[in-house]
């Protein structure tokens, strides 16, 4: 049976892409850049979360997933990755590290990194996350990373997911949220779920 993503829009195909390739990265055949991936657009698309999920699919092993923000990814840090670069996992077949707002990353760490990624272990897979355009990360990453871009959800889109996931919401009320917040996925569901807090308070109060 095909894999159904949970998500909508770009982020949904994005999903079912990398979901396809899990196998190739699992048995070691694809190289570095294939297992050097960014997710680059605007907030609010579930990047992080999406990188979060696909990590834990990957990985086999809950504790073979490292979870940064790009301000956590220091020259230290970098360097403890290269130390441990000879090791395999114990458990499960991969080591996947996930870092978020990966333009964030200290300029005094950029070399380190750079080494790093150019001689990546088979068993190391990397998810990086940005709302910056790729073209303003610093040159050294641009250039390392297999991007997906991802874009802002049409507002039928996301009025049509609101109100599968709020139908006891008017779909009036969801149409409109989904307009106001332009194709930001995670504000309307945000939106959403506060105007059904309000419902149901006005519920218990009648």
């Amino acid at each position: 049976m095909p894999y159904i993503s949970p998500y909508i829009g770009r982020t949904g195909l994005v999903d079912a892409v990398i979901r396809s390739k899990i196998p190739m990265l699992q048995s070691g055949q694809l190289e570095p850049l294939e297992r050097r991936l960014l997710f680059s657009g605007p907030p609010g698309l579930a990047k992080t979360e999406l990188a979060d999920q696909l990590a834990h699919a990957i990985a086999g092993h809950p504790l073979n997933v490292e979870f940064r923000m790009g301000t956590q990814v220091n020259v230290e840090l970098v360097r403890d990755w290269l130390r441990s670069a000879p090791y395999r996992p114990i458990f499960g077949g991969l080591f996947v590290k996930i870092i978020d707002e990966v333009d964030t990353i200290p300029p005094t760490a950029i070399t380190e990194i750079r080494q790093y990624l150019d001689f990546l272990p088979r068993w190391v897979v990397i998810f990086a996350t940005t709302n910056k355009l790729p073209n303003d990360l610093a040159p050294t990453l641009q250039t390392r990373f297999k991007v997906y871009k991802f874009q802002g959800v049409p507002t039928s889109q996301v009025a049509e997911y609101l109100t599968r996931r709020f139908p006891e919401v008017p779909p009036a009320v969801l149409a409109d949220i989904a307009t106001q917040t332009a194709g930001n996925v995670r504000a309307a569901i945000t939106d959403a779920s506060a105007h059904l807090d309000v419902i149901r308070f006005k519920q218990l109060a009648a």
